[in-house]
């Protein structure tokens, strides 16, 4: 299941965001949940249809700010 998204996981794109942290829930669609400081969940977005380029674009983003 998920194959865009487990390659991402899988891949070596991932090393480029030291501060993202994968969690792996049996039976849950795969989510990306924004932190804040505190660590409370500010953004939750599914992203079961998006593929490996749409993720690391997001991440690129959204993390290195």
């Amino acid at each position: 299941r998920f194959p865009q998204v487990q390659a991402f996981v899988k891949s070596d794109r991932l090393k480029q965001f030291p501060r993202l942290t994968v969690r792996y829930m049996r039976g849950m669609d795969p989510t990306i949940k924004l932190m804040d400081e505190n660590r409370n969940v500010v953004e939750e977005l599914g992203i079961d249809k998006w593929n490996t380029d749409s993720v690391e674009a997001f991440f690129q983003e959204r993390l290195q700010k």
